[in-house]
């Protein structure tokens, strides 16, 4: 499985409040819907590389430069399942 792109939540709604935006006014900026900008922001959805640069855009044109790594962040299944293969206990009964 390919790796995911997530939006970091609280660095996003942190975002979103140093430039004085509603996510209302966002999902208008971004062209899409409000319920979507939720699903997104609570990792519901992985946004696509044109709305990931679509939301740097909006940021930087209101006047706060974001990188990637601020408000995205890559989860890669391959090493989750090792991290959880390395979790699990053994029963040796």
């Amino acid at each position: 499985m390919k790796p995911k792109v997530l939006i970091k939540t609280h660095e996003f709604n942190e975002a979103l409040a140093r430039v004085n935006l509603k996510k209302e006014d966002a999902s208008r900026i971004l062209g899409i819907s409000q319920q979507y900008l939720s699903d997104l922001i609570s990792q519901k959805y992985s946004p696509g590389p044109e709305l990931r640069q679509k939301m740097l855009i909006m940021f930087s044109n209101l006047g706060l430069a974001l990188t990637f790594d601020d408000i995205f962040f890559i989860l890669n299944s391959r090493l989750n399942e090792n991290n959880a293969d390395k979790t699990r206990t053994v029963d040796n009964s």
